[in-house]
């Protein structure tokens, strides 16, 4: 089945699908699988077009949308598509759509598209029962599954040729340079300036305090950067809400800390730097801030002290390209580039030593690997045609071309990147939802919305078109970061496809040519809107709402409503939101919303409900029997929700006590909804089953046997009291267990290292963290050991581990696939020395040392008293 809607076809399938049956459609239902055959073949993939023809295809693509709103605002209207209910006026409309779809017939004759000639009824019927076929998205190569993701991974996130050790070399700690140093890193736009400062920040941390990366961009607000500095050098941060006092509790916090700062794209440092820097102390301890920017005079205002230092970042010379370009590709495909000379000097003339270009390009050979003379064909033909675009220069023809070989499914997931502002984490499993409630997802045999929702997700970060963030709870991607030339690159295409409007595009005067569909607004401009907004389908509200808050009750045909992190959202506008009889996914994450009106959970069409971070614990009775997912942080299960049929995804359920007022009733609704979904547990364990995450809320004093028996277990969060040879035996035996977050109050039993070999399993787990900071690090790993293993936590006291076990070694090495080690020292107790301390630190980087892989070490000591 292909996708109801498209950023290339528009809503056409959604618009047939919906078209009644009566013979009075018959010709408007001929005619639009005509269209639609017609933007099948523009819109392949590959394909590269002239201006002309992508306006013919948006006009097209605007035609459906009209269509699919006429027919959308009579079912709002609660009329049926009857015969009776058609007469008079409905014939004056569909004369209307006819006539439009006859005049682009023939605009499409005069540019060559189709031919002028109409077809015949009997091929028009076969043309009808050809299209299922034709827009059948398996016939393209179907996005990266999982398993074929060879670029989201911890050690590849980020990869950088070039400067890194010069960078270094300048800011590492120098005795005879304590004072506050600037370097800046100068360069044109994809050359790995932010690249590289996020490389050398990762790869330094564990040389200073603190650390922290900012973006300041064209138009920043010193507040608002100093604000995030302090989030990340001083968490929590509860007393920052005044924005006066920012500026002075960071320098006094950041005063007796040597600390690391990088200030990211850098474009006005007279107003701007001056403003940041003043927060931040030249302490004579070796702190380093590090800068980048487009431009020259911006980096030598940066550094005006003789200790400072200005980088100019070139492009890469035709050595470097190569190495960048392989260093990206599996061995195998390695090896066919270097055989296809003529492809290899043709991308690396087209990349002209861009670091993000060759990125791309890398990205763009992975899918093509199999077909490599083919893609050397596709890649000389697109080069020609746009070759003749002279505003079509180095990475955004890469760009462009890496777009034209999308699958038609993944282009629409990318062109709605657009929704989301510039530098700007984007949730990955939030930007799921929305493109399955948006309907660019289509279903596929054997595989559900979600897993080809993530499998376009992870073909765009495949071609590094995005890229993946991690945090330390998971071990697949949580998010994804746009970089600010791909961003620039998707608004543009946005733009031109009517697909994503900003508010700010209505702010600039001009009216716009199109109507608007999806709008994505700061509530900074949106006072000043005087657009027509009634047929926006997809609106995001950013910002704070207590300057202007849009009538919601006027967005009739709205699908998708996202007003996160909205303040002062009030219970009447939300009440409005019970009449957007079309509404699919609300996002009301972090409003502080405390009641939810009943007329919200009527809607029928209604799929995705996100209340997390709001105050809502209880719901009022629905009939939302679509409902898919329901995200809350704190939910009292009442009547009805055990009808909740289609749930798939839930969050967090409180089970109350009924000496505490749960009715039987209610408990009878738990009992129900449980038992719906226990009887596809299994199936969904062999198929679709994503994330399994099981948090024990206390602690156990020993971990029962019949944990091993979920073998779906994905993600496990524990706290034991003691940590025995038979614990690690039983969670060993869990086959799927990626996560593991261990806690133990008093290490291991009789001061006996548990130590763990090749035999105990933990053959797919990647996240291991190990808190034992009241007492010894009492683990060692033997060699195969947690051979899966990617990034290892461990917290511990230094002196309980010496006394108890002797010294500190803990095998570390023995781990050869870590991308990433994090120990964090507890110099809580008043036994602890220096000596012990810095025993502990120099083990972990001798057996750090020893992973061939260079690794991502970071030490840290749990504030306390040290004696010297």
């Amino acid at each position: 089945m292909a996708a109801a809607v498209s950023s290339s076809l528009g809503p056409i399938n959604s618009l047939l699908d919906k078209l009644p049956t009566e013979l009075e459609f018959t010709d408007l239902r001929h005619a639009l699988h005509g269209l639609n055959r017609h933007l099948l073949r523009l819109s392949g993939r590959g394909a590269v077009r002239s201006h002309l023809v992508r306006v013919w295809i948006r006009e097209v693509r605007e035609l459906a949308y009209d269509i699919e709103d006429w027919i959308d605002g009579r079912r709002r209207r609660r009329f049926n598509f009857k015969l009776n209910w058609l007469r008079p006026r409905p014939s004056r409309h569909l004369q209307r759509f006819q006539d439009k779809i006859t005049a682009l017939h023939d605009l499409a004759a005069r540019l060559g598209i189709l031919e002028p000639a109409d077809s015949s009824t009997t091929n028009k019927l076969a043309l009808s029962e050809q299209v299922d076929h034709v827009i059948n998205p398996d016939n393209e190569n179907p996005p990266l599954q999982k398993d074929d993701l060879t670029l989201c991974s911890r050690e590849k996130a980020r990869l950088v040729v070039g400067l890194e050790s010069e960078i270094v070399g300048y800011l590492v700690m120098d005795d005879d340079e304590p004072e506050l140093k600037v370097v800046a890193v100068v360069g044109a736009e994809g050359l790995g300036k932010t690249t590289l400062a996020m490389d050398v920040l990762l790869k330094q941390q564990g040389q200073f305090d603190c650390t922290a990366h900012v973006h300041v961009g064209l138009s920043p607000s010193v507040d608002a950067t100093l604000l995030e500095i302090a989030r990340q050098v001083m968490m929590p941060c509860r007393d920052l809400r005044d924005e006066k006092q920012i500026a002075t509790k960071l320098y006094e916090f950041l005063y007796t800390k040597r600390y690391l700062i990088v200030l990211d794209d850098v474009w006005r440092p007279v107003t701007d730097w001056t403003g940041i820097t003043c927060a931040l102390p030249d302490n004579d301890l070796g702190s380093r801030i590090l800068a980048t920017t487009e431009l020259t005079d911006a980096a030598k205002w940066c550094c005006i002290k003789p200790i400072d230092s200005v980088h100019l970042l070139k492009p890469l010379n035709d050595t470097d390209s190569t190495t960048l370009m392989l260093s990206l590709l599996p061995p195998a495909e390695e090896e066919c580039l270097l055989d296809s000379k003529t492809i290899l000097q043709s991308l690396l003339k087209m990349c002209g030593g861009n670091a993000l270009g060759l990125s791309v390009t890398a990205g763009l050979l992975q899918v093509n690997s199999a077909e490599l003379s083919k893609f050397g064909t596709m890649l000389e033909r697109a080069m020609s045609v746009m070759n003749q675009d002279c505003l079509l220069q180095g990475v955004r023809k890469v760009l462009h071309v890496c777009y034209a070989d999308l699958p038609l499914l993944v282009k629409s997931c990318f062109l709605y990147l657009s929704a989301f502002p510039k530098y700007h984490t984007i949730s990955k499993d939030l930007l799921i939802r929305r493109w399955i409630v948006e309907g660019f997802i289509p279903t596929r045999s054997e595989e559900s919305f979600w897993e080809t929702g993530e499998s376009c997700f992870n073909e765009l970060a495949s071609r590094i078109l995005i890229r993946p963030v991690f945090d330390e709870d998971d071990d697949q991607p949580v998010g994804c970061i746009v970089n600010d030339v791909v961003h620039d690159f998707i608004m543009f295409l946005s733009s031109e496809q009517n697909f994503v409007t900003l508010g700010a595009e209505l702010n600039s005067g001009s009216y716009p040519i199109h109507t608007v569909r999806r709008l994505s607004v700061d509530t900074d401009t949106l006072a000043s809107i005087t657009v027509h907004l009634s047929r926006v389908r997809s609106l995001t509200v950013l910002g704070n709402t207590k300057k202007r808050m849009p009538d919601l009750s006027s967005f009739k045909l709205v699908r998708v409503l996202d007003l996160e992190d909205i303040e002062s959202l009030g219970y009447q506008q939300l009440k409005c939101v019970g009449s957007l009889s079309q509404l699919r996914y609300l996002g009301l994450r972090g409003t502080g919303v405390s009641k939810l009106p009943k007329e919200i959970m009527m809607l029928k069409h209604l799929e995705a409900l996100d209340l997390r971070r709001t105050m809502v614990t209880q719901l009022p009775t629905f009939r939302s029997a679509k409902l898919v997912s329901l995200l809350v942080d704190r939910l009292q299960l009442q009547r009805g929700t055990g009808e909740m049929q289609c749930l798939e995804e839930l969050l967090t359920v409180i089970v109350t006590p009924i000496n505490h007022g749960l009715g039987s009733d209610s408990i009878d609704d738990v009992a129900q909804l449980v038992s719906n979904k226990s009887k596809k547990l299994r199936t969904l364990a062999q198929n679709h089953l994503r994330k399994f995450d099981l948090r024990i809320d206390g602690h156990l004093s020993k971990l029962p046997q019949k944990i091993a028996s979920l073998a779906c277990l994905t993600h496990l969060h524990v706290k034991v009291d003691e940590l025995e040879a038979e614990c690690l035996h039983v969670l060993g035996k869990l086959q799927n267990l990626a996560l593991l977050n261990l806690v133990s109050e008093s290490g291991t039993p009789k001061r006996e290292r548990c130590v763990i070999t090749r035999d105990n399993g933990f053959q797919s787990l990647k996240i291991f963290r190990y808190d034992c900071r009241r007492c010894g690090m009492g683990l060692q790993f033997e060699p195969g050991a947690m051979p899966q293993l990617e990034s290892l936590q461990i917290s511990f006291g230094p002196a309980r581990t010496k006394s108890d076990y002797g010294d500190f070694s803990f095998g570390i090495q023995h781990l050869c696939q870590l991308a990433s080690v994090h120990v964090t020292i507890n110099c809580s107790r008043a036994t602890v020395t220096t000596l012990d301390v810095e025993a502990a630190e120099d083990a972990i980087r001798q057996q750090v040392s020893q992973i061939p892989n260079g690794l991502i070490l970071k030490l840290s000591r749990e504030e306390g008293c040290v004696v010297s």
